[in-house]
C-alpha cells in the first residue's frame, strides 16, 4: 500500500471578516478539493508585497487531496471569485482581498508552469505561511530545498510581524 499523499493550503483574508471568510474557504475547500485533516493557528500577520492598513488573518491547513493539482488550482479560482475575490490581471500587483488561497505543497511534487508551480515559489520567503506551516507539519522536507519547514522558518528574522490569534478553525 503506497503512502498517502497530502496538499497543504495557505490561506488568508485581509477585508471584510476575515476570520469568517476564512472559515467559508476551508468549508469549501474540504467540500471540493479534499478532506481537511488539520488546520494550523491563525495569525494576525501585516500585509506583504503591497500597501494596506488592513492587515491579514493567516493559516496553513492540510488535506488528502481528491483532485490532480491543476484541477485544484480551478477550484481554488473559483472559490476565490464566489467569495468576491477579484482576479489579478498579469502583470497588476497585490491588493487586499477577502480570500487567497495558495497551493504550498502537494505531496513531494515539483511541479513548474505559467500558472503553478509546486512547491510555492515564494514558500520560503513569507513568515505568514511558514510559521503555520511548521504548526502542523514542522519536520515536513519542502521539495526542492532539502529542509524541514522547521529549518526555514528558523532562517527568518521577521517575527516581529506574525502573532498568533485565539480562535481556532
Amino acid at each position: 500500500m503506497g503512502t498517502r499523499t497530502y496538499a497543504y493550503l495557505g490561506i488568508g483574508s485581509n477585508i471584510g471578516d476575515r476570520f469568517d471568510n476564512l472559515q467559508r474557504a476551508v468549508a469549501s475547500i474540504n467540500e471540493r478539493l479534499g478532506e481537511v485533516v488539520e488546520c494550523s493557528r491563525v495569525y494576525d500577520t501585516e500585509p506583504m508585497g503591497f500597501e494596506s492598513s488592513n492587515r491579514f488573518l493567516n493559516a496553513v491547513i492540510k488535506i488528502i487531496p481528491k483532485v490532480s493539482p491543476g484541477v485544484m488550482l480551478k477550484e481554488i479560482k473559483d472559490i476565490e471569485t464566489q467569495a468576491g475575490r477579484k482576479q489579478r490581471k498579469p502583470g497588476e500587483g497585490y491588493s487586499d482581498r477577502c480570500i487567497d488561497i495558495d497551493i504550498l505543497l502537494f505531496g513531494s511534487r515539483i511541479h513548474s508552469s505559467k500558472t503553478l508551480t509546486i512547491p510555492h515559489e515564494k514558500l520560503a520567503e513569507r513568515i505568514f505561511v511558514l510559521k503555520p506551516l511548521v504548526d502542523i507539519a514542522p519536520n515536513l522536507i519542502v521539495p526542492g530545498h532539502a529542509m524541514t519547514t522547521i529549518e526555514l522558518l528558523g532562517m527568518r528574522h521577521d517575527f516581529d510581524t506574525i502573532k498568533p490569534i485565539d480562535k481556532t478553525l
